[in-house]
């Protein structure tokens, strides 16, 4: 089914540097994306919320997006899958009845997958976006699909709920031969909500999936549920992320994102206690490490992605007021960097660009026409880094000299000036990546007992060589 989906471009040049809580810097340095383009999405003649729900790169230089197009007078959404151009530039955009796609996936011969809730819950597209073969929404799969990848035989595996009662939902894992045909089904699940959002086939030849559950056992408090099964589909292994808990329901909230790496170990993304969190647990469920960032409860992890230097990209958005969110851990779990990105936009999906780059898709919500959400998708070029600013370690009042008054102003920037310093690495006497009380004592024993001298840049100006989350803006001495 055709359907009318209008793109607009939006020409809008910005600079985008980071931060958003931990360390928006690598290196000394502060972290800069360029938007090469954006792109937002709507459908011709109709007042309709549009969003983006996953976006993959495809062979051809573009991508696949899944999403809706929903009534603003609360009928049924359209179940879309959506083929952009390298440049943003709609190649075909199909609806297949009334739903929501989820999930949209390039294959080996360069067709489509995709899975979603509505009438068909996994269907696969051929390279014009016209329906090859579907499956319908009913058992083994009455709840729909959340998500679809092919196997090594040809066939698929497919995740999916099933509801028991208001209280009682288990996810179903579905095992799916090359044209759709049940082969297996098997449920998973305890006593209460469990819902899968992401599946993986492993290396091992069994498969991985990830959710949210809320159960008596975790004191009904809404966890990160990850499951690995064996080829058969039984249980290996579950475990469950968070002792905080989230809201009261299952929700695409709880898991963000599922990633297998080359040892067999999984890393997921999502929210936890109004954080974003991401973890990587071995192949026996053990938690290698787990890490957090956001503030106020208010940080929606919705997106996961390794980038080709083997880190990992999370994606989402923060709530109050609305902007999207990307950052980027290291494979050990280790803060890069991470940033606020653009206003009024919901980030639910990222991808990996050949270039080094990203594309972040999602809705953004629009105050001022009767489309309450557009579908958004945008281009980043590879993260740059600021010019590093040249500064004194030890000239913390940046006049050009060190003497006692800048031991008191590091003790007063402690103790009685709530704002960062403009220069805080100027401050970080030891350069151990933290200011406190002992910076200003060695700044005065090095001046009145024969200390030790402050690190470098010392005495003259120079760019701080050690990587860590303190500092420099600007400072002022240095570039006269």
């Amino acid at each position: 089914m055709r359907t009318g989906t209008r793109h607009q471009r939006v020409t809008r040049t910005a600079v985008l540097v980071l931060s958003l809580g931990v360390a928006p810097r690598l290196c000394g340095q502060d972290v800069v994306l360029q938007i090469e383009w954006e792109r937002e999405y709507g459908i011709y003649g109709y007042s309709m919320d549009n969003a983006f729900n996953s976006i993959e790169p495809t062979a051809d230089g573009g991508f696949i997006l899944a999403g809706f197009s929903g009534s603003y007078d609360g009928e049924e959404g359209i179940f879309e899958v959506v083929k952009l151009d390298a440049r943003g530039e709609r190649v075909w955009s199909e609806a297949f009845g009334h739903g929501e796609a989820k999930v949209a996936r390039e294959t080996a011969d360069e067709s489509y997958l995709a899975a979603g809730v509505g009438e068909l819950a996994v269907l696969e597209i051929d390279g014009k976006g016209d329906l090859v073969w579907a499956v319908e929404r009913a058992p083994p799969l009455p709840g729909g699909a959340s998500d679809v990848r092919p196997v090594s035989d040809g066939g698929y595996i497919a995740l999916g709920s099933v509801r028991k009662s208001p209280a009682d939902a288990d996810a179903v894992l579905v095992r799916l031969g090359p044209r759709g045909e049940v082969v297996w089904s098997r449920e998973h699940g305890g006593d209460g909500n469990d819902g899968g959002r992401f599946v993986l086939p492993a290396r091992d030849g069994g498969y991985v999936f990830a959710g949210s559950t809320i159960r008596a056992e975790n004191q009904h408090r809404e966890k990160i549920w990850v499951v690995k099964t064996d080829a058969s589909g039984e249980l290996v292994w579950e475990r469950f992320l968070d002792g905080h808990g989230l809201d009261p329901t299952v929700s695409a909230h709880g898991t963000g994102g599922l990633l297998e790496r080359r040892d067999g170990a999984v890393v997921v993304a999502g929210r936890a206690a109004g954080m974003a969190v991401a973890a990587t647990l071995d192949g026996e469920g053990n938690t290698l490490w787990e890490t957090r960032f956001g503030a106020d409860g208010t940080t929606y992890c919705q997106a996961l992605e390794q980038a080709a230097d083997g880190s990992y990209v999370l994606a989402g958005y923060v709530a109050a007021p609305l902007r999207s969110f990307l950052a980027k851990l290291s494979s050990e779990g280790k803060h890069l960097w991470a940033g606020e990105l653009i206003p009024g936009m919901a980030g639910l999906a990222v991808a990996g660009t050949a270039e080094g780059g990203y594309v972040l898709a999602g809705m953004r919500l629009v105050a001022d026409r009767a489309v309450s959400t557009l579908g958004k998708v945008v281009r980043l070029q590879p993260e740059e880094f600021a010019p590093d600013v040249a500064f004194v370690r030890g000239d913390t009042n940046d006049d050009g000299r060190i003497d006692i008054s800048d031991g008191v102003r590091t003790l007063v920037s402690l103790f009685l000036d709530p704002a960062e310093p403009r220069c805080a690495s100027s401050h970080d006497i030891d350069d151990d990546g933290s200011l406190d009380v002992s910076d200003a004592v060695n700044l005065l024993q090095y001046l009145f007992r024969g200390g030790t001298a402050p690190e470098a840049p010392f005495p003259d100006c120079g760019t701080d060589p050690t990587a860590d989350e303190t500092r420099c803006d600007a400072h002022l001495s240095c570039q006269r």
